[in-house]
């Protein structure tokens, strides 16, 4: 090597270099793509879940707001109120609360569909039955009742019936979201 010509020398550094260089480029391109697929595993299967179920849990506290105002409106014996208008009426909350649940069983449609992992699979099914049982025993019923403008049967359908299923069914929701941060 000490004999050799300076030019030579040059090229044999510059030949070294040049492959370092492309060799470390494609080490960062490796490591770009990796996390990028990393990212898109973590967007696919936790962010877009959460999403989801976060839909959920806000269209089921839209629809106990609209039972609760109803049996507030309903109480008053008024039709006077400030508040109460047609888009307040019994049929019109009636109807909200049916879109609701039909955005509710397309959203959970939606995330059943995903690639669930066991643990996962076994909760959201406990949390299907508890939402189930709330729509069949309780929601469904009071749409019944706030449709036949029975505002006392309403009322007692919701203290004793309704809102513990409610409760039942956030709770369940609240653990299936808080396994997504797993």
């Amino acid at each position: 090597m000490r004999n050799l010509p300076i030019k030579t020398k040059l090229i044999c550094l510059i030949a070294f270099m040049s492959t370092m260089l492309v060799a470390v480029g494609g080490l960062g391109l490796s490591g770009m793509k990796s996390a990028r697929d990393s990212l898109e595993t973590v967007y696919s299967d936790r962010l877009i879940p959460v999403i989801q179920l976060a839909a959920i849990g806000e269209l089921l506290s839209d629809t106990r707001r609209e039972v609760l105002l109803s049996v507030a409106h309903g109480r008053s014996n008024s039709s006077n109120l400030p508040m109460q208008n047609p888009v307040t009426a019994p049929a019109n909350r009636a109807a909200r609360i049916e879109a609701n649940l039909a955005e509710m069983d397309k959203i959970w449609h939606e995330y059943l569909a995903t690639d669930l992992n066991p643990e996962e699979k076994l909760l959201a099914n406990s949390v299907l039955a508890s939402y189930t049982a709330l729509v069949e025993k309780g929601i469904r019923p009071g749409i019944g009742l706030m449709k036949a403008n029975d505002i006392a049967g309403l009322d007692a359908h919701l203290k004793d019936i309704m809102l513990p299923l409610d409760s039942k069914s956030h709770e369940a929701l609240g653990a299936l979201i808080r396994l997504q941060d797993k």
